[in-house]
């Protein structure tokens, strides 16, 4: 099988940048060691072409020396206008979602030239719904469902200013963009989703070839990072990484501040803990407040995060507290590194390998999610267990290695 990735960045394995470029290096690179597959990969430019930096460049060596071909770059321009705002409210369209698809022309004639019997499209919600009519076989691995991040969106909006007439018009426009959306997804052939709650939701509204799939990651080497932290002196709690503005962080900053901390500080002693926030940019203005707290460190962007996390006490993440639930490379970050993880016990619901007290320490309740790290943070035995049974799932579950070759037999097996 003939088979081209198309992407909208350069895959490359610095993770000190975005961890998307990390996850395409390490799929790409397994899915050309799969025998019955020739790899080859589009990178697509919108509005102007960039240069790879150093990193990207190595990828893209990398990548060649394992038998990837890198065909020519595609730059679509950039869109001439948009249609009239209160059309665009009142009749929302797939152009107004993705004005680039007056360039799909240019997608197919790149995709006719490069002679692929299927497409694999990863990671990109702008991608996946561009290629969506092309009449190709099509594999998607998929993240979110944009219509649940904008109701996330929304509905972290509205508890921080968000006006009541904002809100309906933005239900009114989201339902209609659920079903633009659904119709893409529902030409692709394989539709293969990250976590297990959104791949539900595809099936749900009757997309039989959606199925779940696991996410990927870069081994660290935690199996001899993993050196717990000393229990006396102050605890150091990673409280989250990423983006500090993104949506799901901003949902679980919200219950880190208002209710985790309070809690934790219930039961330790005074100044025995410290909750550090690692990613790019500021958390959203209306946290600010709620994460001013002598307890809570925000650090920003970090150069040696790997360390950082292997070093600390706890890696907590509360995001699958909130309503928002989804699958997070993050929770993989900390297995590669053997790093304790503690989380809601929802997070099962999007990645069910993850198990209370076998490979983390989840609770239902943020009491209860308190409780454990109270636990935890004096019981360094505990935390070198979970921490290294987490890298132990990691490596038998998560690494592309093992990711692959569910995408090669599903993309070979007899239609």
């Amino acid at each position: 099988m003939q088979l081209l990735v198309v992407t909208d960045l350069w895959p490359h394995p610095a993770h000190s940048t975005r961890s998307a470029n990390v996850i395409m290096f390490e799929l790409l690179r397994a899915l050309a060691l799969l025998p019955g597959i020739s790899l080859s990969c589009l990178r697509i430019f919108r509005g102007q072409e960039t240069v790879p930096d150093a990193a990207e460049h190595q990828g893209i060596a990398l990548l060649r020396e394992a038998g990837v071909t890198i065909r020519p770059p595609l730059v679509l321009p950039s869109p001439q206008g948009r249609r009239p705002v209160f059309t665009r409210l009142l009749d929302p369209a797939e152009i107004d979602q993705l004005p680039e698809i007056v360039h799909r022309p240019l997608l197919e004639q790149a995709v006719a030239a490069s002679g692929a019997d299927a497409l694999f499209i990863p990671l990109s919600e702008f991608l996946t719904a561009l290629a969506a009519p092309l009449a190709i076989p099509k594999f998607a691995y998929y993240g979110n469902p944009p219509p649940k991040n904008r109701i996330a969106a929304k509905d972290f909006a509205q508890r921080h200013g968000g006006t009541t007439w904002m809100m309906r018009r933005q239900q009114i426009y989201d339902r209609r963009l659920e079903s633009i959306h659904l119709g893409q997804m529902a030409l692709y052939d394989w539709l293969a989703d990250i976590s297990a709650n959104d791949t539900a939701y595809y099936v749900e509204h009757g997309h039989a070839n959606a199925f779940y799939i696991r996410h990927v990651w870069i081994d660290r080497g935690g199996a001899t990072l993993a050196v717990p932290s000393p229990t006396h002196g102050k605890a150091i709690i990673i409280g989250n990484v990423g983006r500090l503005s993104a949506t799901a962080n901003s949902h679980g900053l919200e219950i880190l501040g208002r209710d985790f901390v309070p809690e934790l500080r219930r039961l330790l002693p005074p100044d025995s803990f410290e909750i550090q926030l690692m990613g790019a940019g500021v958390p959203h203005p209306g946290l600010r407040a709620m994460l001013e707290q002598p307890e809570i460190k925000i650090r920003g962007y970090v150069d040696d995060i790997d360390r950082e996390i292997a070093d600390a006490t706890l890696f907590l993440c509360l995001n699958n507290a909130s309503t928002y639930k989804v699958g997070h490379t993050r929770y993989l970050h900390a297995f590669s590194l053997a790093a304790p993880v503690l989380a809601h016990a929802d997070v099962s619901l999007s990645m069910p390998e993850i198990k209370h007290g076998e490979n983390a320490l989840l609770g239902s309740s943020i009491a209860e999610i308190a409780a454990l790290a109270a636990e935890a943070i004096g019981d360094a035995a505990l935390r070198r267990r979970i921490g290294l049974a987490g890298y132990n799932t990691f490596k038998d579950l998560f690494t592309a290695e093992k990711v692959a070759p569910t995408i090669g037999e599903h993309l070979l097996r007899p239609r």
